[in-house]
This record gives structure tokens, C-alpha cells and sequence, in this order.
């Protein structure tokens, strides 16, 4: 589903969470295919006490639904929110786009940012990948986590940011007349307050 823009409002950068995220569901869906060929294995012998042999039917389905489960919850859901959690940097927000089929948006306006802070672990500075804090007036703060090419995206916010202060001057009260939303409008339907869906 499209990005929902304001009239005016252009994409300037586009992205999602970084790749390495997906780095634990691939190790957990080589170790859960590992379980099934073993699993697999051992209901094959014939060795095999009465209790499982008379059966073996109902321990193979009991079996793969089990592993079913676990692939799903940490294999393709993970897999699944990284597609559909989608990060837009334009000329008048910040915003999200979480789900598919029901999607969620949340955004702060750039009026609305007071400053920004990223910040790198040591892991996160080696693949160029960090969290964006987003300091609103209000005093709330809006957590980007995991964000690519966190440097290159900071200063294209920075430069955003620099345009609108000058668009309305410096010392702006924080509020664009007639703009898409104001901070002091914002609602905490989430973890992170101050971010309007």
C-alpha cells in the first residue's frame, strides 16, 4: 500500500529496519529444519518403545505442529515485520507504516522535532546501522531503531529539519500554520508517546 502524502509532501528517503535483524530467524529456521530431519530420524527407528511406535502417527503430527508453531514464531513473523514496517523520511514528517492488510501509521512532524540523537553500539557501528532518537517539544521521544546507513539518514534529516527552521525562521514556535499536524495534537496510542498514528 502506497505512502499517504500531503499535499506538497515528498519522499526523500525510504527504508526499513537493517537486514542483519534477520540474522536470528534464518539460524532459527536452519535449527528447527535440523530438528524436523531429526525428529524425522528418530520416529523411523525400530528400536522404539511401544508408546511411541503403536504411535508414531500421532507423535509425527504432534510433532510438525510443534515445529510449525516454532517456525512460525521465529522464523516468518519476524520475516514479516521487517517487510511490513517501512521507515519514510519526507519534506514535512517522519513517519512508519507497520502491517499490510491493517496497517498502522504513526508520524512526528518536522515542525514538531526539537533535536536528534543517534546513537551506535559498537555492533551496530560496524554495519553502519543505529537508533534515531527524535526529541519532540512536547518532551516525548520517538525511538527509529535499527536504521541503515544511520549517519547518511541523520544528516539528510538534519538538512530537512534546517529547511523548515528557515521556512519559518529561527525560533519558530514549533507549529506550521495550517500545517498536517501540530505536536500538541499528538495521541499515545503506542510505546512510544508522542507519536501520532
Amino acid at each position: 500500500m502506497a505512502h499517504r502524502l500531503q499535499p506538497g509532501e515528498q519522499v526523500r528517503v525510504r527504508t526499513r529496519t537493517h537486514a542483519r535483524g534477520l540474522l536470528k530467524p534464518a539460524i532459527w529456521l536452519i535449527v528447527l529444519c535440523l530438528a524436523a530431519g531429526i525428529w524425522q530420524g528418530y520416529l523411523s527407528r525400530p528400536d522404539l518403545p511401544f508408546w511411541v511406535s503403536d504411535y508414531r502417527g500421532a507423535w509425527q503430527i504432534t510433532g510438525y505442529l510443534v515445529l510449525g508453531l516454532l517456525l512460525f514464531f521465529g522464523a516468518v513473523r519476524p520475516l514479516w515485520r521487517w517487510l511490513t514496517r517501512v521507515t519514510y523520511l519526507t519534506t514535512l514528517r517522519v513517519s512508519q507504516r507497520i502491517g499490510w492488510l491493517r496497517v498502522q501509521r504513526r508520524w512526528l512532524t518536522l515542525e514538531a522535532i526539537e533535536r536528534v540523537q543517534m546513537r551506535q553500539s559498537r555492533r551496530q557501528r560496524w554495519a553502519r546501522r543505529g537508533d534515531l532518537q527524535l526529541w519532540s517539544y512536547s518532551g516525548h521521544v520517538w525511538t527509529l531503531r535499527n536504521l541503515p546507513e544511520i549517519q547518511r539518514f541523520t544528516q539528510l534529516l538534519e538538512a530537512e529539519l534546517y529547511s523548515v527552521r528557515a521556512r519559518y525562521g529561527y525560533g519558530y514556535p514549533g507549529v506550521a500554520p495550517n500545517g498536517p499536524a501540530s505536536y500538541q495534537n499528538f495521541h499515545d496510542h503506542s510505546s512510544d508517546p508522542g507519536v501520532r498514528r
